[in-house]
């Protein structure tokens, strides 16, 4: 017999049959299992459907976060009594005069307190606070991750059923939707920013008389009467915990409810500031400003705003799954119809049959019983593919498919060279059929190792480097490679050793 051992036929006929076992349960739940959601999932270029390209605003980030920044500079300014005036920012930097040089040392250890990639640059009694070009790029790599889950979560409360949400490049983020040929709600709820802030409110200041306190700024409510609401905001609407439509006096509101910790700092803010005003602020416009009549304890509390039943809910839905800590806007927009994804699937399934039929043509024709074995490794390895691809659950692309046809082609080339080794081993004297295949897989394994793994390497970087279609065509090609190597080395040995070498045997016997 080929030298392969037992263990290695039993592993064979184990993952034959558990990968058959995986790929006949997906495509039996696919087709009479409506409600089936796991294996092998259609992406949009098949399924057809809409994708959405959204591209954050890293200027209205970046002139956030110097308003933060400047706020804080005040703040250390007013600490330390050190004095200033024309404080103001621009361009990702805070400047203001400073009137004694001398307290330049103290400003520069409380700078760097907040922030130790803060730059502080003086020219003169001219103080720059300058954010970092690392500070920057970093800051917004965390703001592109965190938008994608924010979007994962409203994408997911509308009901859409397996929406693909990735980054793109360095500031964009791809969300493609199988099946939704009309994403006008979805678009709506993407577009908008959702970031809900509370505000103290000074009553007795008034839209153009001069009385602004520092750290105050003017907000429109939606009957454009401007009040003047503090600028750093008392709680974010992040420590909210959950938001739903709820009816009061017939008409639709917003109940919300913060965490604990919020919830206490609610509770304290309105013992406080009973009579006060405190605005409720979404993307930049207040939505109600009501008078505290007594403390709310609850963590709780109610946002009217004279809605549509339409709005409230989704207002419901933007808060509970969180505001966008950046505006994003729709830069492109595809609609893929399902007439189209259906042809690309008839195209696929076609062109691999036609593409299987003259593969297993040729192997026949050139090696005979050889080849009939390297067809049925090949229809093996398929199966092995279908199989990885359904327990990770993965998406299937046209690129995808490309994957899967050029690792299919890198198997039989594998079988190839094997079979031409073994030519060459049969012509030498005395070697008999056993031992030229033996010698064929030693020889060859090294050659077939090195040219796998080097196109490994690369499907590695392609799907580590890239995005979208490219990412589809990298994940196909990695298991591909893996499954196509495990046949060569197991799955063609287990069947030469079963259908030929055995068969041989049995003939030499008879002889």
């Amino acid at each position: 017999m080929l030298n392969f051992p037992l263990w290695k036929s039993i592993l064979s006929i184990v993952v034959i049959i558990i990968s058959l076992a995986i790929v006949g349960h997906d495509f039996y739940n696919k087709f009479y299992n409506d409600s089936y959601t796991g294996g092998i999932k259609l992406g949009l270029d098949l399924q057809g459907g809409s994708s959405l390209v959204l591209e954050a605003d890293e200027n209205i980030f970046l002139q956030d976060y110097t308003a933060a920044l400047l706020e804080n500079i005040r703040s250390i300014l007013i600490d330390e009594n050190i004095a200033y005036s024309n404080l103001s920012r621009k361009n990702g930097e805070v400047s203001f005069i400073i009137k004694d040089k001398s307290q330049l040392g103290t400003l520069r250890n409380r700078v760097f307190n907040v922030n130790k990639d803060l730059e502080v640059d003086t020219n003169g009694d001219l103080v720059r606070v300058i954010v970092s070009d690392a500070t920057k790029n970093s800051q917004i790599i965390n703001v592109i991750q965190n938008s994608i889950e924010v979007v994962r979560r409203r994408v997911d409360q509308t009901g859409t059923s397996e929406p693909s949400i990735k980054q793109q490049g360095y500031k964009q983020i791809v969300v493609e939707l199988p099946g939704v040929e009309n994403p006008d709600q979805i678009k709506r709820i993407l577009g908008t920013t959702a970031r809900l802030t509370f505000h103290m409110v000074d009553a007795n200041a008034s839209f153009g008389s001069g009385t602004l306190k520092p750290g105050y700024t003017f907000l429109r409510d939606a009957n454009g009467m401007q009040y003047a609401v503090k600028i750093n905001p008392e709680i974010y609407g992040k420590s909210l915990v959950d938001a739903k439509l709820e009816f009061q006096d017939q008409q639709p509101v917003v109940f919300f409810k913060f965490d604990s910790e919020a919830g206490k700092k609610f509770a304290q803010i309105t013992t406080d500031n009973v009579g006060n005003m405190f605005a409720v602020v979404l993307d930049n416009k207040i939505i109600s400003a009501p008078r505290i009549n007594q403390p709310i304890t609850g963590g709780s509390g109610i946002i009217t705003g004279r809605f549509s039943l339409t709005e409230a809910q989704e207002l419901a839905l933007l808060l509970k799954a969180g505001g966008l800590p950046v505006p994003l806007s729709i830069i492109e927009e595809r609609t893929i119809g399902p007439t189209l994804g259906a042809e690309s699937i008839k195209a696929g399934i076609v062109s691999g049959i036609i593409g299987y039929f003259l593969v297993f043509i040729f192997m026949v024709i050139f090696y005979r019983q050889l080849g009939m074995i390297a067809n049925l490794s090949l229809m093996c390895t398929t199966v092995f593919i279908l199989a990885a691809l359904s327990l990770l659950g993965a998406t299937l692309t046209l690129p995808g498919i490309a994957g899967i046809i050029l690792s299919l082609g890198m198997a039989v080339d594998a079988n190839i060279l094997v079979y031409e080794r073994y030519s060459q081993e049969m012509l030498k004297k005395g070697n008999t059929f056993k031992i030229a295949i033996s010698n064929s897989f030693k020889r060859v394994f090294v050659t077939i190792l090195d040219s796998n793994l080097t196109t490994l390497f690369v499907a590695v970087f392609l799907f580590g480097l890239g995005s979208g279609a490219i990412r589809g065509f990298a994940v196909t090609l990695i298991i591909g490679i893996i499954t196509s190597m495990f046949s060569i080395m197991f799955i063609t040995r287990f069947f030469i050793n079963i259908f030929l070498i055995k068969n041989n045997q049995k003939k030499a016997k008879r002889a």
